[in-house]
């Protein structure tokens, strides 16, 4: 999975470059000089070899971390959906048949999961992959605390427990910057998807309900009370 999303990545900052007029046009002549600075003083030190090692584990580690988002987003918007089908089914369906008491869908409830993941994917996608890490961290307790507050009625089979970030602890200790690139086309997407769904439950209370399947089984227990009566009449 790595691979062909890190060649995602790296593809898609080739393009953004391209399209800001090449990147280097972008930064001021006293930045460049002062990281060209910093790079050589390193390489006096390191050498060539280590800093090209540092560089390319930094971008393996960004690379991880957004692959880990990526999974995350889509696991909120497969829950998402599931929310938005139970919003639109009538009364003759899951969260209607399900009476009084039970937590009623709503699709919304993900955008602020997918608001940290975000502002995660920005520092990440800037190379500070120390403060993409927390980031993460803060969007997966956001994600655990919605999925705790979801209605039973979503299917929960397919969704981890929860997400362990201990791997992405782990690596970001040991390469905590990366070079920037552009915020993959899959992440943005979802990350616009989950956030401007909008699609609220029917607001019927619950003292409103009519479920069509009580009202059967009562005819019907009056129809065999009648029989009932009827037969006891002949007898």
């Amino acid at each position: 999975m790595i691979g062909w999303y890190a060649r995602g990545v790296r593809d898609g900052g080739a393009k953004a470059r391209q399209q800001k007029g090449g990147g280097a046009a972008t930064v001021s002549t006293d930045t460049a000089r002062t990281a060209q600075s910093k790079i050589q003083e390193l390489a006096k030190r390191l050498g060539n070899d280590e800093i090209t090692k540092r560089i390319e584990a930094g971008n393996a580690t960004r690379d991880e971390m957004l692959a880990f988002v990526l999974q995350q987003l889509h696991t909120i918007n497969g829950a998402q959906q599931q929310e938005v089908d139970l919003s639109k089914k009538q009364a003759s369906f899951e969260f209607w048949r399900a009476g009084p008491g039970v937590t009623p869908p709503d699709p919304t409830r993900w955008h602020d999961a997918a608001r940290i993941y975000e502002q995660a994917v920005d520092a990440i996608c800037r190379g500070d992959l120390r403060k993409g890490q927390k980031l993460v961290e803060d969007a997966v307790d956001q994600q655990q605390k919605t999925i705790d507050q979801m209605t039973n009625l979503v299917d929960r089979s397919q969704m981890e427990e929860r997400p362990d970030t201990s791997e992405l602890a782990r690596i970001v200790a040991m390469a905590p910057t990366a070079g920037s690139c552009a915020e993959p086309q899959p992440i943005t997407q979802l990350l616009a998807a989950i956030q401007h769904e909008e699609t609220k439950p029917p607001g019927t209370p619950d003292a409103q309900r009519i479920l069509w399947w009580e009202e059967e089984e009562e005819e019907e227990e009056e129809e065999d009370d009648a029989d009932g009566a009827g037969g006891g009449g002949a007898s």
